[in-house]
């Protein structure tokens, strides 16, 4: 699971890298001082490992498809490749919820 985690966020830099997008232009973008997560409690109310994981794996999901529908409309090769990394993503969330599973019947 490591290994696809790790393969899965290198594909990300590889795909960032390979777009036409200037990447310095984000950081500059996002509004510091007035972000609303700055003082945010939602992560409050993941007190689980299990419910921290659930958690991401939906951030990433739509994280992708957010970037698999901008880089359509400028770059279909890279949209392609970040919904490619959408479905392993899927993929690896189906994986993780088997292995949660097995883990907990093992303990019963």
């Amino acid at each position: 699971m490591y290994r696809a985690l790790r393969a899965a966020r290198h594909r990300i830099t590889v795909l960032a890298h390979e777009s036409r997008i200037a990447r310095e232009a984000f950081p500059g973008a996002r509004d510091t001082e007035n972000d609303c997560g700055k003082f945010s409690r939602c992560s409050a109310k993941r007190n689980t490992v299990r419910a921290l994981l659930f958690s991401n794996f939906a951030r990433a999901k739509e994280s992708l498809r957010v970037l698999e529908e901008f880089f359509y409309l400028v770059d279909k090769k890279t949209s392609q490749g970040y919904k490619e990394l959408r479905f392993k993503v899927y993929a690896l969330e189906k994986k993780a919820v088997a292995m949660r599973f097995k883990a907990s019947r093992t303990h019963q």
